[in-house]
């Protein structure tokens, strides 16, 4: 509780707490949401504030904890708490670490790892990060929650996603509603997607189509994956709404 007390970033006291079906006798001081979500995006800030080379098998439980509270849903305040959370640990951490970077500098740093981690299934430098997620899934996840490649595909670049938009408000592109805004569409049509039935197959060979550009080489590999993982590739800020008018 001390740490959090004196952290800088925002906590909430627990009320009538219980830890599985255990009830606890006092009222521990935990980090909100938000605290949470902008600690855990710096840990991918490998080049920088984030985890140590030797530390890279705990990004996958970092990944799946954000990837759980992000799809809670992110509103204006929260993106903004988040934002505000991040800038503070990045000045802080660059304190204790004796390093200089900007915010920026910071967030496109994290921006980098996800993309290299998006390769997972794709290229052989991700069989270590393969090996990571498995031994994860292993010890924290009852096996009907376990997830295949693709599935962990989505996630880093559902979380791409995310912290390019951020990238786009620090310089001065975007704002926080509009952040909201975009996820809240992204993941409006990645539902529509999951009710598409036998139409999948047709919207897979039209996103790849319409899309090839942001693909790249990419492109032959995606050819077999599902369409929420070519979803997630292709989309950004810039075309959520025509992808929107595409599929819902």
């Amino acid at each position: 509780d001390f740490f959090l007390e004196d952290s800088g970033i925002n906590s909430v006291t627990l009320r009538n707490p219980k830890t599985l079906v255990l009830n606890l006798a006092y009222s521990p001081i935990v980090s909100t949401k938000e605290s949470l979500i902008a600690d855990k995006l710096l840990i991918l800030a490998t080049k920088s504030v984030g985890v140590p080379f030797k530390r890279r098998a705990d990004i996958p439980k970092h990944v799946y904890d954000m990837d759980c509270l992000i799809q809670q849903g992110l509103d204006e305040d929260t993106i903004r708490e988040i934002i505000s959370i991040m800038n503070s640990l990045i000045e802080a951490e660059c304190s204790y670490r004796g390093m200089s970077y900007s915010v920026e500098e910071v967030i496109t740093h994290i921006v980098e790892e996800l993309e290299s981690l998006s390769y997972i299934g794709f290229s052989k430098e991700s069989k270590e990060t393969a090996q990571y997620i498995e031994n994860f899934q292993s010890q924290y996840l009852r096996r009907p929650n376990f997830q295949k490649s693709y599935g962990w595909g989505v996630r880093f670049l559902r979380l791409r996603f995310l912290v390019k938009s951020i990238l786009q408000l620090i310089q001065k592109e975007i704002n926080e509603k509009e952040i909201a805004s975009l996820f809240g569409v992204a993941h409006q049509i990645e539902a529509q997607l999951g009710k598409l039935g036998e139409k999948r197959g047709d919207l897979r060979k039209e996103l790849l189509q319409n899309y090839r550009h942001r693909i790249k080489e990419k492109y032959r590999f995606l050819k077999g994956q599902p369409p929420e993982r070519i979803l997630w590739e292709i989309i950004s800020p810039e075309n959520v709404e025509e992808i929107k008018d595409l599929i819902i």
